[in-house]
Order: C-alpha cells, then structure tokens, then sequence
C-alpha cells in the first residue's frame, strides 16, 4: 500500500515537470520517507525474530532448533550445484579453466615470436638469456644464499 501510493506520487511529480517545492513535491517526499521507513522497520522486525528465536532455541537448550534457525538465515539459500550440467568440483573447474584459457589466449602466436627475439636480441650483450623456469623456490633458495651484511 505505500509502495504503491509513493509510485503514485512519483507519476504526478514527473507529470508536474519534477518541481523541487510546493505540494506534489511534498506529498512525493513524504509518501518516499514512508515507505523507506517502514522498509527499515521490517528489515528491523525480521533481525529481532532471528535473534528472539536464537535466544530462545538458547535458553531451551534446544540444539536442533538453534542450528536450524542459525543456518536457515547465515547460509545462502540457492546454491549452485551444477554448471552446464556437470556437478563434480574437478570437471566445473576444468571447464572453467578451458573456458579462460580459450577466451585469454592470443588468436595469432606470430607477434608473440616476434616479441620474444626482439627481447633476446635487446639482452644479447648483457645478462644471458637461458630457458630457467624461475619459481619461488629459486627465488628463495638465492634470498637465503644471500649474504646480508649486519649493521
């Protein structure tokens, strides 16, 4: 009933050319305030009954309805089970991972050769450029072998 009488209102100001005073604005105003309000009060009105029953299932010392009345409203209510009509977590993963790597992928690897002699021709006369696979362990190894002069 007050969604409907602030959609209402909000017709006639748009009709009247969105005024910013006078008594369609007000009623628009007033018509909004009470319907947001009373948005807030049953938001408020549904955390109390949560936490009423809570506090009850509590005082009970009823397991079974504090769990049902805890995961009725901390878990999510639609959980999806099946992407493209496969429900094993490794074949969805997979099909994820197929997915980006076929959308992120270059669609010509020839500007990718070109870019990498350029590279090794730019370091010809400094570092050699070997194939290493540098990886954490590499990395660390080389931080530990590190000799950090104490002050």
């Amino acid at each position: 009933m007050l969604k409907m009488a602030s959609i209402e209102a909000n017709k006639m100001w748009k009709g009247a050319g969105k005024p910013r005073q006078g008594h369609i604005f007000h009623k628009r105003q007033t018509s909004r305030a009470l319907y947001r309000k009373r948005i807030r009060e049953e938001q408020n009105a549904a955390a109390m009954t949560y936490t009423n029953d809570l506090h009850d299932a509590l005082l009970m010392k009823n397991g079974t309805n504090f769990w049902k009345c805890s995961c009725s409203k901390l878990q999510p209510p639609n959980k999806c089970v099946e992407v493209e009509v496969c429900v094993s977590p490794y074949t969805v993963s997979q099909r994820f991972a197929d997915h980006f790597s076929n959308t992120c992928c270059g669609n010509n690897s020839d500007p990718v050769v070109t870019l990498k002699e350029e590279y090794k021709s730019m370091r010809a006369g400094g570092f050699p450029l070997t194939d290493v696979n540098i990886d954490t362990e590499l990395v660390s190894r080389i931080i530990l072998d590190l000799n950090v002069a104490r002050l």
